[in-house]
């Protein structure tokens, strides 16, 4: 039974509101607004790789996470502009070794929901990996309708089925990307895409930076000149703080290498900004011919608010909210504003091997250590590669008392430092002091 979507809009109206709400393939929406501090990080995407047929690939990113052992996915359509036509396997489940103990599709008026157990023994998994084709799904247009919809994770109007992914007996709700179908071709002039941008941070101290790089790309038109830009970021403030946002790529390049004629930055708690004109003058112009790469912008983790072990995972989205709006300003035609691809910037926790005591970093303890700790703590000779080596009596702070403690064992026949010590090894009582390197393999 056909289900019509109830709207008076004309074809134009729909045309804005999908490719300027939408951002045409990929409106990148955040399953829950509270998300940011998972142990396990999944990324869930849909992806229109055949535009203008109404196909969607449903592809799981785990390389963040663990292996997967099932999932409930619901996705919702707009009912009066497609028809679910069928759900296919894609080959994450036709490679499994034999078919899952259990799946079951529930669809309804305006959309399905797939539940999946891998194995009911947890024996056969999911590997961890960047890319997963879970499903293949094909839709028909509604004659009646005007042949586009939206795609969205979504929960079923039935019940409390919305879309989590189970791993180790657990069920984490992934970083979700929705998308748009649409049968036909309209040029969106420029895209503003942020990629997933990965790295680490010290799982001893909870300190780590990053540095991501959004880029710019022209639509179907080849070849635009630019009169400058500006660009706005938000991110997950609770996680992350903004060090700098930079012109980089062809911008940093101009008049010599010192950069645009006028730069505005501002940093807020939760994002920042940056407005750009190449040249007042018009003299020099900025070709966006082929992917441009414009700011570079570096952050570092707030340790206070990360669990020990888990990923630090944040949205990154342009967003016209916290300052100046997302647009390009084009030589000859004014300003007009991209469609945007959004993304996860992911940190995953990299401990550093070391001996408690070592604080000099020569694999070996002895009086130069505590020599070593007395500079670093009253001589202003700079921060330590490794404090939590320095931390001698292991109670979590770097102060006076470890070079007592390294001297009574060292001269007094004190107790030894507790473990990592007398080898290499991790620290077994996590805190906040860091450890960026050491002699240790």
């Amino acid at each position: 039974m056909k289900i019509f979507h109830n709207s008076h809009r004309n074809s134009t109206q729909k045309l804005r509101h999908a490719f300027l709400a939408t951002a045409m393939t990929l409106s990148l929406l955040l399953a829950t607004s509270s998300y940011g501090h998972a142990y396990d990080v999944y990324l869930l995407k849909m992806e229109t790789p055949a535009i203008p047929l109404p196909y969607v690939e449903l592809i799981l990113d785990s390389q963040f996470g663990s292996p997967i052992s099932g999932w409930s996915i619901t996705i919702c359509h707009e009912a009066g502009q497609v028809e679910l036509s069928a759900l296919n396997p894609g080959t994450a489940i036709t490679d499994l070794s034999s078919p899952p103990d259990f799946e079951a599709i529930t669809p309804f008026a305006n959309g399905f929901t797939v539940d999946c157990v891998i194995d009911t023994s947890f024996v056969t998994t999911l590997p961890v990996d960047a890319y997963h084709q879970l499903y293949t799904i094909d839709y028909e247009w509604v004659p009646s309708g005007f042949q586009w919809s939206e795609l969205d994770f979504c929960t079923s109007p039935s019940g409390p089925n919305g879309t989590l992914i189970n791993s180790g007996g657990n069920s984490y709700a992934p970083f979700t990307f929705d998308t748009f179908i649409f049968n036909g071709v309209v040029d969106p002039i420029a895209f503003y895409q942020i990629p997933l941008s990965s790295g680490t941070y010290d799982a001893g101290s909870g300190a780590g930076e990053i540095t991501i790089e959004p880029r710019v790309f022209p639509g179907l038109i080849p070849t635009f000149e630019l009169e400058g830009l500006s660009m706005a970021v938000s991110h997950d403030s609770i996680l992350l703080q903004v060090d700098s946002v930079e012109p980089a790529g062809e911008f940093a390049q101009l008049f010599g290498g010192s950069g645009p004629e006028i730069v505005l930055v501002e940093i807020f708690d939760d994002g920042w900004v940056i407005d750009m004109t190449v040249d007042t003058t018009g003299s020099n112009i900025v070709l966006l011919n082929d992917l441009v790469t414009p700011v570079h912008a570096t952050y570092s983790t707030i340790p206070a608010a990360i669990t020990p072990g888990s990923c630090v995972a944040s949205w990154l989205r342009f967003d016209n909210s916290i300052g100046v709006g997302n647009e390009l300003d084009f030589v000859g035609f004014g300003s007009e504003v991209p469609l945007f691809e959004d993304n996860v910037l992911v940190l995953t926790p990299v401990a550093v091997s070391f001996l408690r005591g070592d604080v000099n970093d020569d694999s070996t303890l002895n009086l130069a250590d505590g020599i070593t700790q007395l500079g670093a703590l009253f001589s202003g000779t700079g921060p330590l590669d490794c404090t939590d080596a320095a931390d001698t009596n292991d109670d979590g702070n770097f102060n006076i008392a470890d070079t007592i403690y390294l001297l009574s064992f060292l001269f007094t026949a004190g107790a030894p430092p507790p473990a990592p010590f007398p080898d290499c090894g991790l620290d077994p009582t996590p805190d906040s002091l860091g450890c960026s390197s050491s002699a240790c393999p």
